[in-house]
């Protein structure tokens, strides 16, 4: 048994089932010119594979904590659009579709059976509707007890599999204490346009080019944004990355 760390970064959409305890991460498509590609970078792999066009299925020992992606006591949050977008209608949700099938506006999907949020990273803060936020960029999700043999389902490229065994990459030594019989392994997911690939963990978008980004995780729920529902002040910094979001089922 194994344990991942999934470093998601950038455009990538938490949507939290709670009836089912299951958190899906979906990788919208995009269009011209913000066309953006799903890579996965591992120290078997460092100059990255791509993965869109598939589906990763991941289950572990325990069943997934939705819980935790509730951004009580945190010093950074994944926005979430279900409140973004409550003006007394009850908020977008995620139509089951975008979760199971292979959906039109999905480029990837990363279904977790097991696991919860480990660590968040932010850059800058932005304001959303009256509200300043630190908007998390990077989201650390770990799953424990993991079989070696791994799911993949293709979306629209049964022939690309990064892999199918994890005995066949190599573990994170530099990862820390693990529970015995137990090697760990670290996958970074990046969705963004391919001129900022191979990843710069220092920020790769202007303040004004988040904004559009940040537009395309309501293309997926069939949202059109109030300006208040976008990021918006000038962060403190000069590039920073893009933002990760989350939304319901409904």
């Amino acid at each position: 048994m194994a344990i991942l760390r999934l470093e998601f970064h950038c455009l990538c959409l938490f949507v939290r089932d709670e009836a089912n305890d299951r958190v899906y991460v979906l990788m919208p498509k995009t269009h011209s010119p913000h066309e953006h590609v799903v890579m996965m970078y591992n120290p078997s792999f460092p100059g990255g594979k791509r993965i869109h066009g598939l589906e990763w299925v991941i289950a572990g020992a325990q069943r997934a904590v939705v819980d935790t992606l509730n951004n009580t006591g945190q010093d950074s949050e994944i926005v979430d659009l279900t409140e973004v977008t409550d003006r007394g209608k009850g908020g977008r949700k995620a139509k089951s579709e975008l979760v199971s099938t292979k959906h039109r506006k999905v480029r990837s999907r990363i279904k977790l059976y097991s696991g919860s949020v480990r660590a968040r990273k932010h850059q800058a803060t932005w304001r959303f509707r009256e509200r300043n936020i630190n908007m998390a960029y990077k989201v650390v999700w770990e799953v424990s007890g993991v079989a070696d043999v791994q799911i993949w389902n293709s979306l629209d490229d049964p022939d690309l599999i990064p892999f199918h065994s994890l005995s066949d990459l190599k573990e994170d030594t530099a990862a820390g204490t693990a529970p015995a019989g137990e090697k760990v392994y670290t996958f970074r997911i990046y969705h963004t346009l391919p001129e900022f690939l191979p990843p710069n963990d220092d920020g790769d978008l202007s303040g004004d080019a988040v904004r559009e980004h940040f537009k395309h995780f309501y293309d997926t729920v069939d949202h059109n944004p109030k300006p208040d529902e976008l990021p918006s002040l000038p962060p403190p910094v000069a590039t920073v990355n893009c933002g990760a979001a989350q939304i319901q089922t409904g």
